[in-house]
């Protein structure tokens, strides 16, 4: 045997096939065998020649379990010798060379082909048939598989591979990522699929759950007022204008002014106080802290 390795590889493929016949010819599929294991490459004239001389499709099976090595030719001889059932145990060990139309993917699911599946890339039909296959494959499109067959079982398993975008291919999944700690991705990646998600109620159910800080940081102003969040402004020392000028009577003024020493921005301040001047808070902020034009106008406009 050890012998026939080293010396196999030297042969031409007709001498292969001449070494073949002889041995079919004359039963000696012992020794055909034997060849086989030791590299010589099966082809597809081999197979037709255990036809020729009438071997049963059950050794011819076998002949084709125990080559270490196959032409090309093999597969679509398999292909047009037998039918698709009578190869389930042998088409497992030639996964690697099967194209990709043969077996059907149906096939491949009816066989439990599922190695074959996966280098299509037929996530939906592992993960309705063999969900354990996928677990294992740390891909986006197979989470996504296994999420819309099972999600509550496998929306942690996405986290914890750090796929949190394919929780977002399940409706409400934002929900999910809001619920378990991934607000701030969220909220970072709301610009990005801005039209495939549900901004108004994302927002809203932030807010519903005390996410107020984390929509300040990802500057969400205009929804945060729209929901009377005012304190999360104050407590920023905001000078956001759409604050200052719509909710006045929310800001602390005295804060602001405090808060900044930049004569630029108290000028600004006082600017945007006037605008409300006649609002108790912004009247006597501009009394205290507003130059002498400044008091004259409120007098003037009283």
């Amino acid at each position: 045997m050890e012998n026939y390795k080293n010396i196999i590889p030297l042969n031409l493929s007709q001498q292969n096939e001449f070494m073949a016949w002889y041995c079919l010819e004359h039963h000696q599929t012992d020794k055909f065998k034997e060849l086989l294991e030791a590299g010589m490459p099966l082809s597809g004239f081999m197979l037709t020649s255990m036809v020729f001389f009438e071997y049963s499709d059950k050794v011819i099976k076998e002949i084709l379990l125990v080559s270490e090595n196959v032409e090309k030719d093999v597969v679509p001889w398999m292909k047009a010798y037998f039918q698709i059932t009578d190869l389930a145990d042998v088409l497992p060990e030639f996964e690697s060379l099967l194209p990709d139309d043969y077996p059907t993917n149906d096939e491949c699911v009816q066989l439990k082909l599922w190695n074959v599946l996966l280098g299509r890339k037929q996530f939906d039909l592992l993960a309705q048939n063999a969900p354990e296959i996928l677990e294992n494959v740390k891909s986006y499109q197979a989470l996504v598989a296994l999420e819309k067959c099972d999600f509550e079982k496998y929306a942690p398993l996405a986290l914890e591979q750090g796929y949190p975008g394919a929780v977002l291919s399940v409706p409400d999944g934002w929900k999910y990522l809001i619920d378990h700690g991934f607000v701030e991705w969220l909220l970072d990646k709301l610009s990005t699929f801005d039209s495939l998600l549900p901004r108004e109620d994302i927002i809203a159910y932030c807010v519903q759950k005390g996410y107020v800080d984390e929509l300040y940081k990802a500057k969400e102003y205009a929804e945060l007022l729209e929901h009377e969040q005012f304190d999360v402004f104050v407590k920023n020392h905001s000078f956001n204008s759409v604050f200052l000028e719509t909710y006045p009577e929310h800001v602390d003024w005295e804060d602001l002014w405090k808060y900044t020493t930049s004569q630029s921005n108290r000028k600004y301040l006082i600017q945007e106080a006037f605008k409300n001047r006649y609002e108790t808070k912004n009247y006597d902020f501009l009394w205290k802290h507003g130059g002498w034009w400044t008091k004259w106008r409120l007098l003037t406009a009283m």
